[in-house]
């Protein structure tokens, strides 16, 4: 099983970073979710592959989804976009514990994974519960955790709410570490093991965390952690700052067709604009400024990114050529 802490091994190339998310510690009152649909449906769990419907589109960085998973390549408390890990997705991590069901060692269930949608005054709220989780390296059995995520439908804000909580078994729950990772990673090429774009970590006191923000070309060689237990009522809110894919990717430029095999057309009417374009190593193959027409064929089949700079934005999509 993969451990998200991100320690980049190497260095990446900064294709996507972008996405800007301003970060906010409150207390509020920790509410279980009433009447919400199960996920695990009273059955013992460890691991569980698991899909989400959110009800609504998200974006954040070029991803526009309406589906999260709890996949079983990662800890199950890190949500992704994406069940196979082969491709790009976000990823979204309250904690990066390894939960399990309570019930495991007895084989009656005493934890939850559910979800609901709700009507808010900002729009519809996704919200994902974690209710009453073990941990599976406590040999103590008594900690225990309750986290929510919540994803926001018109200002694709997220937020991470934290419940009761006991940690006392801290050496084994934390992996001999001071606290968990706690971050949300904009753009990450799954299969590749490689940020494509900022990705943001809280750290230090988690009652009133640093923020550090990781470029896709910064090198890291240890886990981001916070020093200590988060506290119950605790919410770390994730304001996405950044001009939306739809806002300016589709009012002032579009790319076609996708996938392409000789010609990508750009239709624009931005007075000027540069366009890079590279291949899933980070290696620049088109540098060019106002082209409206790129030649394609002596491309090898296969993923590019398109990068394409105004004096507004920076947006990057992924184009298939085939």
């Amino acid at each position: 099983m993969v451990k998200f802490y991100i320690i980049f091994c190497f260095l990446t190339f900064n294709v996507f970073a972008q996405t800007e998310f301003e970060v906010t510690t409150k207390v509020e009152l920790y509410e279980d979710l009433e009447n919400p649909i199960s996920l695990t449906n009273g059955q013992v769990w460890d691991d569980p592959s698991l899909e989400i419907p959110l009800g609504f589109n998200f974006e954040i960085s070029t991803h526009v989804f309406n589906t999260v998973y709890i996949p079983d390549y990662f800890e199950s408390s890190t949500l992704t976009i994406d069940p196979s890990g082969s491709n790009f997705s976000p990823i979204f991590a309250a904690t990066t514990l390894d939960y399990i069901d309570r019930g495991f060692n007895s084989g009656i269930s005493e934890s939850d994974i559910s979800y609901k949608l709700d009507q808010g005054d900002e729009g519809k709220i996704l919200k994902i519960q974690w209710s009453n989780v073990g941990f599976f390296d406590d040999q103590t059995l008594e900690d225990f955790m309750n986290v929510q995520i919540w994803f926001y439908e018109n200002s694709n804000k997220i937020e991470y709410r934290y419940g009761p909580v006991k940690i006392d078994n801290t050496s084994e729950v934390y992996f001999g570490l001071s606290g968990t990772t706690v971050a949300i990673a904009a753009s990450y090429d799954l299969f590749n093991d490689a940020p494509l774009d900022n990705t943001y970590f809280l750290t230090e006191d988690p009652s009133d965390p640093s923020v550090i923000k990781i470029l896709p070309s910064q090198f890291l060689d240890e886990p981001l952690v916070l020093d200590g237990t988060i506290l119950e009522n605790t919410v770390y809110e994730f304001n996405n700052t950044t001009l939306s894919l739809s806002q300016f990717g589709n009012l002032e430029f579009q790319l076609y067709p996708n996938p392409a095999v000789d010609i990508v057309n750009i239709k624009t009417n931005l007075s000027y604009f540069k366009l890079e374009v590279f291949n899933l190593l980070g290696q620049k193959l088109i540098s060019s400024s106002n082209q409206k027409q790129i030649d394609v064929s002596s491309f090898s089949k296969g993923i590019y990114l398109f990068k394409i700079s105004s004096n507004k934005e920076v947006v990057t999509k992924k184009i298939v050529i085939e």
